[in-house]
Formats: C-alpha cells, sequence, structure tokens
C-alpha cells in the first residue's frame, strides 16, 4: 500500500471521530421512537436502490449480510461520509436544512480460505429536530419562544464472521453492541425587554445492549459466466437497557446554568428494538454486471417503552439496482475499469402520524473510481427522495443525499518466507 494512501486513510479516520459527534439535516419526524432508522448499507450498494442481501464482493466491505464476507480474500479497510441537504414544506412553510455525519467505518480480513472476519461502526438512528413558535404574553409587553429540539441517536459496533461450508453455500454471524443517547429538551424562552432567560425541561436517555444477527448466502452457476445468488438476514429483537435523567433548568441566553432541580433519574429501564428480515436475489456476471433486489421487513409494532404510546408501525423497505462494470481488468483503459450503479427503492416507514404511515420513494447513482493498481477506489453514490404522506397536513421531506466513501484493498497478515 503506498505511503500517499496511507496518510489519506488516516487522516479520513481522523477526520470521521470528529465528524461521529456531529448531526444531520433537521427532520421533525426523528422525535419519535429512537429516531430515524439508518438503513444499514455501504457506498457500493446506496448507488444501487440499497440492494445488498445477496451480491457480495471481493472489492467492497459486506457488513449488510455477514455470509457475504467470504467474499473478501483481500484485506478491505472502508469508511464513508453521509451528507444530505434536505427541503421541508406544509401547505404554508418552505424550509430548507443541510447535515452531515459519519456514514460507516469497516475492517475486514480473511483468516483462511473459508472464514473472514469483520469488524466496524454505523449508525442505527438519527434525532435532530428543532420546533418552535412565538408567543406574545396577554397585557405584557413581552414575547415567550417556546422551542423543542432532541439531537442524538443509536449507533452499532459490530464483530462479524463469514464461513463457506459447502460449494456455494456461505453462512454468517455478527455480534452487536449497541449504543447512544438522545437529548429531548422543551424550552420556554423569555423576552420582557429587561430579563431574558430560559426555563425547560431536559431529557437524556442513554442506551446499551448485546445483539445478534444471522446471515445465509447460496449461490447457483448458471453456465459459464453467470451467477444466481440468494440472500437472507434475521435479527431478533432485543431489550435494550436505558437509563434517564431528567431535570429543570433555568439558564441564561448564554446557555449558563442558573438553577438545576432534578426530576427523576431512573436506570435498568428497558426498550423493546424491533427484530427485521431481509431477503435478496440478484444474477451476476462477475466483475462485469450484477442485477438484483432486495426486500426488508422491519417490525416497529414491537417497540416499547415504559412511558410512552408506541408511535411506529411495522414498515418494509423494496430495492433495485444495477451494477455495470465495461472492463475491471484493462490495462490502458482506465474509463473500462469504473464501476456504474442505479437503482429505486421504496419504503413504507415505520413512522406514523395520526394514522397517517409515512412512504419514501427515491432514485440512486453511483459510481466507483479505481485509485492504485491494488483494487482500492473511491466511491460516490447519489440519493434523490421524498418522505411524505396521503395528509396534506403533513411535512413532507425531499432530499438529495450525497455519499462519500473511501476502500482500501490490500494483502495483510502474510507471514513472509525468506530462503
Amino acid at each position: 500500500m503506498s505511503v500517499r494512501f496511507n496518510s489519506l486513510f488516516a487522516l479520513l479516520i481522523v477526520l470521521s471521530i470528529q465528524q461521529a459527534m456531529g448531526q444531520g439535516s433537521n427532520s421533525p419526524y426523528s422525535i419519535l421512537g429512537l429516531g430515524k432508522p439508518v438503513p444499514v448499507q455501504n457506498i457500493r450498494t446506496m448507488g444501487m436502490g440499497g440492494v445488498s442481501v445477496s451480491n457480495g464482493s471481493g472489492l467492497y466491505s459486506n457488513f449488510m449480510n455477514p455470509a457475504l464476507l467470504p467474499h473478501n480474500k483481500l484485506t478491505v479497510f472502508e469508511a464513508a461520509y453521509l451528507g444530505e441537504y434536505k427541503q421541508l414544506s406544509d401547505q404554508s412553510t418552505v424550509q430548507n436544512s443541510f447535515g452531515a455525519n459519519l456514514g460507516y467505518l469497516n475492517f475486514a480480513f480473511p483468516v483462511n480460505n473459508k472464514w473472514t472476519l469483520g469488524v466496524g461502526l454505523r449508525p442505527l438512528s438519527a434525532v435532530n429536530y428543532t420546533v418552535s413558535r412565538l408567543e406574545k404574553i396577554p397585557n405584557r409587553p413581552a414575547f415567550v419562544e417556546y422551542k423543542f429540539e432532541g439531537s442524538g441517536g443509536l449507533s452499532q459496533v459490530f464483530f462479524s464472521n463469514g464461513f463457506n461450508i459447502w460449494k456455494g453455500l456461505s453462512v454468517g454471524l455478527e455480534i452487536q453492541y449497541i449504543f447512544g443517547s438522545i437529548n429531548s429538551d422543551s424550552k420556554s424562552i423569555l423576552n420582557d425587554g429587561s430579563n431574558e432567560y430560559i426555563v425547560g425541561v431536559f431529557e437524556r436517555a442513554n442506551y446499551s445492549k448485546v445483539n445478534l444477527k444471522g446471515g445465509l448466502i447460496y449461490i447457483m452457476n448458471l453456465g459459464e459466466k453467470y451467477l444466481l445468488n440468494f440472500g437472507a438476514t434475521v435479527q431478533p429483537k432485543v431489550n435494550i437497557t436505558t437509563s434517564q435523567l431528567l431535570s429543570t433548568q433555568r439558564r441564561t441566553l448564554e446557555n449558563i446554568k442558573v438553577q438545576v432541580d432534578t426530576l427523576n433519574f431512573v436506570t435498568d429501564q428497558e426498550v423493546v428494538y424491533p427484530s427485521s428480515y431481509s431477503f435478496g436475489v440478484s444474477l451476476e456476471n462477475t466483475g462485469k454486471l450484477l442485477i438484483g433486489a432486495d426486500y426488508t421487513m422491519e417490525n416497529w409494532s414491537q417497540y416499547k417503552t415504559t412511558e410512552r404510546q408506541n408511535p411506529l408501525k411495522d414498515g418494509y423497505r423494496i430495492g433495485a439496482g444495477i451494477e455495470y462494470t465495461p472492463d475491471y481488468g484493462s490495462v490502458n483503459g482506465y474509463l473500462k475499469r469504473i464501476t456504474l450503479r442505479a437503482g429505486v427503492q421504496y419504503e413504507q416507514s415505520p413512522l406514523n402520524i395520526s394514522d397517517n404511515q409515512l412512504e419514501d420513494r427515491s432514485v440512486t447513482f453511483g459510481v466507483s473510481l479505481p485509485v492504485v493498481r491494488n483494487f482500492s477506489s473511491v466511491s460516490l453514490a447519489f440519493q434523490y427522495g421524498e418522505l411524505s404522506s396521503n395528509s396534506t397536513e403533513l411535512i413532507s421531506e425531499k432530499y438529495f443525499r450525497f455519499n462519500l466513501g473511501l476502500t482500501i484493498n490490500d494483502r495483510w497478515f502474510i507471514k513472509r518466507r525468506v530462503n
């Protein structure tokens, strides 16, 4: 691996750690449940409609289905950033916002010809909303602003194992550690012309739990050139341990605390995180063409807390996509080695407002650009879509997401022989 590429990767890691503390674009719907769920996708599958359950690759990380890991015969590092421009609108108001965040970090390496290990970090949900209104105080020349804010979300550290157990058949097991915190603030900001201060209720909930995910892949040969791939994953529901701190605070506008009273501090509560199932099929001409489709079911009706009624329903996601590389082995034609992707995606979101279940429709495009001779690449993926419902009274979210990923492939952990 070149020194220049090593330096670039080190810089990306440092920036990723810093960016992981940031927030994505504003979404009032992230107030529900544990925030807006983040689909488990890598930079490759983001560009092809999220298709990820059956289509493995030796050049990219395969953390969607742990049974895909045996495709990685080289050590692979992968990291990605996600940026999002969003337009929120209702019948009378339009608001634009922008945010960026760490997409994921992933590292995988083969232990032997039949066993590959993977470890990484990825987001599970995102909370970022700000809603406010201004009211005049009766019989006084003063105004009060009511503001509701939320931030945080859940992330996941995962340790994966993928095994080739028979010709064409692979299985995988992933151990996940779910963690994160969600902050919810309800504030009243008083401005009477002579004195300004903030009074509010501030809530912080911390989450942590270990969970499992299983995967299966079966590959059939169709003649000399084509493969037909079938994949499936299952993740059981899990009770996530949570602790909650609830307090009232009085602050100055400079956010200096003047008075703090703890209302409640509860530990060892539980939140039910739902089960999910995924199925995928793809037709592949290895290294040249891939066409695939996925279906994912998420049972968010299982979501439960000790204090709130479940605002979520079961949701599902369907995606279809294509990937094409003219000639990855071309020596002189760089353009022939570029990989192009496109796809479509439809999701019946678990978000449910006044019996209106939101729907998410999008189109995607992607490209991977080889950068060195050892199969490493820089990838881009773009997604344009809309989250909306049949009700004209609810907020519509139109978004444009762009994703930048870096993939490094190399041979590591090889014992040198000296004659």
